[in-house]
């Protein structure tokens, strides 16, 4: 236990790129040892310094760990990259309080931290007050507490990252795996698994959120449960009835960045204790409740296999997959799956009392609801808007709404370049959508309904009641056992199979003629009747489901107009473009693409900008003819000499067709290293790349070993 005092003392003075560096060896942090130097964690803590590393040997040691808000220090086993190493070093709470407490800066690395039992009070494996650790490669695992069976961050930004926490229990509120709350800085968690907690009297079975940011990413979040309280049927104030909400993750007042995570297997559900008098879940998956902000986003993340269910059948369970409730400002799902989740109603997703909700690239099927809304479930909802969404194969069991349900609704609802397909209304209308008693539009544009089925009675697409639905420019065609039923449409510039409406509404009754329905391929053919005959929207709808540009002259008869559907038909003109690269060599950089299929493709442009988005120049001075076919694969090149040395070039290929229709790829990019130039101080030989000089207003020149003592050199510009 050494400072590390050096008998000679050297100082090194170095500037990089503006940066003063200075080394000096007595300060050092020191390495403590337990049980080496101290017999407990404590003792070595409350002997450490600011900066020291507390460095814990394998083993179990009973206590109750503290950081105090007056240092900042690294405890850590030998080994926490090592699974081996963190499950051998125990930190038991021999469930008496909070395992492990933080009130300062400091960071945990690789132990095991269990049986905490806070009792009454918050945080069982792990509390923060007040604070901002970091806790890593962690397992906390068998803990209790009233709230934040595993971690409990009260007014902290916490870290926790590559942690397992699991079989924690909130004994009496909310968060089994993790609460926060009141965070005015977010709570961070980075490649964690949340399995197995469970909140058994309230809200959040694996992560709570209350008044706080949190940024969730990277982690899977599985087999949580959250579980309402018990109710005592001797209690007069006590009716029976609570619920228990957000079986994975559950939002109130607060704003969630949610990225490339997994949600899954995750209940929210009634105890069966038979006390229990029939309660409900709500959010098997998640649950949000009255958003601050715009600022909740779901990104890139799978939703599957959550439940909500009620005890005994009495009450009804919303919201399989995510519950969403009582808030004016919309969580925003992009590229997101929603399948396999099941609920009383509202399989995949409920939306209630004035909830909003936004969709983008994402979806949403296979989804079961008992009752009705399979895949949706709407009612008294806010704004709705789903773009660019599949909502497939999904079921209302003994209801009405195989894909979607919305009722009672005084906000629109809008779907754009959507796909409705194979949805099913077992014993109840409306097998794709079921529109009823709403003061606000449904909007439905540019969307496909297809193979949808009321099973026994009516509505097989849309069923629409005491309601106004506006269809624009789509195709509705092959639902059972009809297209559209009910009063309030308004169906313009669309394919109805049957035909629908008046000759001035413009309206088709031809077969589509999709790629590959039966493999759920709802694209339009070179020759589908539905091209070019959709209706300019104002405001425009800009692209396609699959984010190709609306319009494109699909048919290439001149006439550039949108198609009916949720896809734009690109024409004959099509390439398969295996890959397009730019490559740096010789001073020159090297442009390469390969096509796998050509069909109606006349040649290649190339098109080079200094700035990703801005504004492209055509480099070649004609046009690279095409060498490709239907079948054959064709590779080329282009060389790029004029090109400047230290300049990030992107490109963009042009495919032009016979017909002068063009699409582009890319951007790519490449840069031509900058030549490096050499500094040298006369006195003392230093050498220095340009790069690292450049933007410093004083150049110091000094040799890095111990001749600078006696000889330094500061050269200045003069």
């Amino acid at each position: 236990m050494k400072k590390g005092l050096a008998l000679s003392i050297t100082l090194v003075f170095m500037i990089m790129a503006g940066i003063l560096v200075v080394h000096v060896p007595w300060l050092e942090a020191n390495t403590i040892y337990v049980p080496d130097n101290y017999p407990t964690i404590n003792q070595a803590i409350f002997n450490a310094a600011d900066g020291d590393v507390v460095v814990v040997r394998s083993g179990t040691y009973f206590e109750n760990v503290y950081f105090w808000g007056d240092k900042s220090i690294t405890v850590q086993s030998t080994n926490p990259d090592n699974p081996m190493i963190v499950a051998s070093t125990i930190i038991n709470g021999s469930n008496i309080g909070s395992t492990v407490t933080f009130y300062g800066y400091s960071i945990l690395n690789g132990f095991t931290v269990q049986n905490g039992n806070a009792g009454v009070d918050n945080g069982g494996g792990i509390s923060c007050w007040s604070c901002s650790p970091e806790i890593k490669n962690c397992i906390i695992v068998n803990n209790k507490a009233a709230n934040g069976g595993g971690i409990y961050c009260y007014d902290s930004s916490a870290k926790i990252t590559n942690c397992t926490i699991s079989y924690n229990t909130a004994t009496a509120g909310d968060g089994g795996g993790i609460c926060c709350s009141y965070n005015t800085s977010p709570v961070i968690i980075t490649g964690c698994i949340v399995e197995r907690n469970e909140a058994s009297a309230g809200n959040g079975g694996g992560i709570y959120c209350s008044q706080a940011l949190a940024t969730i990413e990277n982690c899977t979040i599985t087999n949580n449960g959250a579980i309402p309280s018990l109710d005592d049927p001797s209690n007069p104030f006590d009716s029976g009835i609570s619920t228990g909400n957000g079986g994975g993750i559950y939002s109130d007042k607060s704003s969630l960045i949610i990225r490339n995570c997994t949600v899954n297997n995750n209940s929210s559900t009634a105890s069966s204790d038979t006390i229990n008098r029939g309660n409900s879940g709500r959010g098997g998956g998640i649950y949000f409740f009255d958003l601050p902000s715009e600022d909740t986003v779901v990104e890139d993340t799978t939703i599957n296999n959550n439940s909500a269910e009620n005890s005994n059948g009495t009450l009804i369970s919303y919201g399989g997959g995510i519950y969403c409730a009582a808030s004016s400002f919309a969580p925003h799902f992009i590229n997101c799956t929603i399948n396999n989740n099941s609920a009383t109603n509202g399989g995949g997703i409920a939306c209630m009392t004035n909830a909003r909700l936004k969709a983008t690239a994402s979806a949403i099927e296979h989804n079961h609801a008992l009752n009705s809304g399979g895949g949706i479930y709407c009612s008294t909802a806010g704004i709705i808007t789903i773009d660019k969404c599949t909502i497939k194969d999904n079921e209302a069991i003994s209801g009405q709404g195989g894909g979607i349900y919305r009722q009672k609704s005084s906000s629109p609802m809008t779907l754009s370049n959507c796909v409705l397909a194979v949805n099913l209304a077992r014993l109840g209308e409306g097998g794709g959508i079921y529109n009823y008693n709403n003061s606000a539009p449904l909007e439905l544009i540019h969307c496909t309904m297809s193979g949808n089925v009321a099973s026994s009675t009516t509505g097989g697409a849309i069923y629409n009641y005491l309601s106004n639905a506006v269809v624009k420019n789509s195709i509705i065609w092959l639902n059972l056992p009809d297209e559209i039923s009910g009063d309030g449409l308004d169906v313009t510039y669309s394919d109805v199979r049957g035909g629908y409406g008046d000759p001035e509404d413009h309206n088709i009754n031809i077969d589509p003629k999709f790629v590959d329905p039966d493999s759920g391929d709802y694209r339009l053919s070179a020759s589908s009747p539905c091209i070019d005959l959709a209706r300019w929207l104002d405001p425009p709808v800009a692209e396609d489901k699959d984010s190709q540009p609306r319009p494109m002259d699909g048919n290439h008869d001149g006439s550039w107009a949108s198609d009916m559907g949720a896809y734009e038909a690109e024409g004959p003109n099509v390439i398969k473009l295996d890959q397009f690269t730019a490559t740096p060599g010789g001073g020159q950089i090297i442009l390469s693409w390969t096509t796998l299929s050509e069909i109606d493709t006349a040649g290649f442009n190339l098109w080079r900008s200094n700035k990703e988005s801005g504004e492209y120049t055509k480099i070649n001075a004609a046009i690279i003819p095409s060498e490709g076919g239907a079948t054959l694969k064709a590779e080329y090149s282009y060389v790029d000499t004029t090109a400047a040395p230290g300049i990030t070039y992107f490109y963009r290929l042009e495919d032009i067709d016979t017909h002068g229709v063009s699409n582009f790829h890319g951007p790519v990019s490449a840069a031509i290293p900058a030549p490096i130039s050499i500094y040298y101080s006369p006195i003392i030989p230093s050498f220095y790349p340009a790069g690292l000089m450049a933007g410093v207003a004083g150049r110091l020149y000094s040799n890095f070993m111990w001749p600078w003592l006696l000889y330094p050199s500061w050269v200045w510009p003069y």
